[in-house]
């Protein structure tokens, strides 16, 4: 069992958490409850120019199971429960929102190192399925497929590199909102944008 906290610019989180390992038939077992509020940069305003935020907050549960396969590969399957408040420039009111996910994901590792890779690959393909009977406000499907690549170059120098594709589709005439579209923006994506710059700006 554990519990986190963190303070930034732009984001301010908390969660508790709690894991089970090895039980029978379902694997390792995580259940976690979180807290999360980020500032989001929206359009800019149209009159002045001035850089305009939007607020999103997010709080809910998950719980997942995991279980080892042979080859290096892990399968992880849940259910992700949340609520969203956005507080938006855009909109007279907060807007609310409430998302019921069916999660899976198919993970290989060979590198050598988590932390300092010189050789090995990392790739993953997970699905997120929000379908019409689990009566959330929205209904969609997405995926995103992710590769990181270590090719070591003579004795002393490591060709790392990363990709990542991202796919979404809503259900029913839907479009998949903002809090699920992909973002990039920040050190771990795009250097030189802000965090979770890099997209759709509109809440």
């Amino acid at each position: 069992a554990g519990a986190r906290g963190r303070v930034g610019a732009d984001a301010r989180d908390a969660s508790a958490s709690i894991a089970i390992p090895s039980l029978r038939w379902v694997g390792n077992f995580t259940g976690n409850v979180f807290f999360i509020q980020e500032d989001i940069a929206t359009t800019p305003d149209p009159v002045t120019g001035d850089r305009r935020e939007s607020q999103r907050t997010q709080n809910g549960f998950e719980v997942s199971f995991s279980r080892r396969l042979p080859r290096r590969t892990d399968l992880l399957y849940g259910y992700l429960f949340e609520d969203t408040e956005v507080v938006s420039p855009d909109f007279a009111e907060p807007q609310t929102a409430r998302t019921a996910v069916l999660r899976g994901s198919l993970l290989r590792d060979t590198r050598d190192s988590i932390l300092d890779a010189r050789t090995g690959r990392f790739l993953s393909f997970s699905v997120d399925y929000a379908p019409p009977f689990l009566r959330a406000d929205f209904t969609f499907v997405k995926g995103l497929a992710q590769a990181f690549l270590a090719l070591p170059i003579g004795r002393s120098l490591t060709w790392a590199h990363g990709y990542r594709l991202g796919l979404g589709k809503g259900i029913a005439g839907q479009s998949i909102r903002s809090t699920e579209r992909f973002r990039a923006g920040g050190a771990n994506t795009l250097r030189g944008y802000e965090s979770d710059t890099a997209g759709p700006f509109h809440p």
